[in-house]
């Protein structure tokens, strides 16, 4: 019998697929459509006879109440979720490239799926294990952005911590930092760079953050 925990993951892969096919990636919105599902789910389990070494299992990584709540899933399925989203929204090499401004061939040279990896550029691979690009580091579709795939931002993304997973690595842009203080604030990264400061010094910051 399949565990809870493995009906959840299911769904969330499902229902981020689904989303991605439509072209609707709205945070909340898939939230609470996958935590309906579960709640569904877990409706069904909790109905159905479970055999003793099931119960247990289950017991072991919590029910599945504290898996859906509310109307929405529990903490430690949002990193789950969020990470479905960033490969739902990856972009193929060669429409990064044209984002970017840059060839494929360049795209492909420096892209790798860690810090550590590559040129600075992230991404993952397809079922068809062809690179797709994180699409958090590319100009919207109004040329608006982009400065995580920037050259100087390439530079910054290969001096953060070389096993960083990628998504601290996203939330690292987006998030104000005292190291970045301005203005009587302080600033993420992305803006930082997108003022136009001293990219060198934002090297220094990555070079320091904590990989944990």
């Amino acid at each position: 019998m399949l565990s809870f925990v493995g009906i959840a993951m299911d769904t969330l892969e499902s229902a981020v697929r689904r989303a991605a096919e439509v072209g609707h990636l709205d945070r909340e919105a898939i939230e609470h459509e996958v935590a309906l599902a579960l709640q569904a789910a877990a409706d069904d389990w909790e109905r159905g006879e479970l055999p003793a070494s099931e119960r247990m299992a289950l017991d072991a990584v919590g029910a599945p109440a504290e898996i859906v709540r509310g109307g929405r899933v529990a903490p430690r399925l949002r990193g789950s979720l969020d990470w479905a989203q960033v490969r739902a929204t990856a972009v193929p090499v060669d429409a990064a490239a044209e984002r970017l401004g840059v060839s494929s061939s360049m795209v492909r040279r420096v892209i790798g799926e860690r810090p550590g990896d590559g040129q600075g550029l992230l991404g993952v691979r397809s079922e068809g294990q062809r690179w797709l690009v994180l699409a958090y580091q590319l100009p919207d579709e109004r040329g608006q952005g982009g400065e995580p795939g920037s050259p100087q931002g390439r530079r910054v993304q290969r001096n953060l911590p070389p096993r960083m997973h990628p998504l601290a690595v996203r939330a690292w842009w987006e998030t104000p930092n005292d190291g970045l203080f301005i203005e009587d604030r302080a600033l993420t990264p992305r803006e930082w760079l997108a003022k136009g400061l001293d990219g060198a010094y934002l090297v220094e910051v990555a070079q320091y953050e904590d990989a944990d």
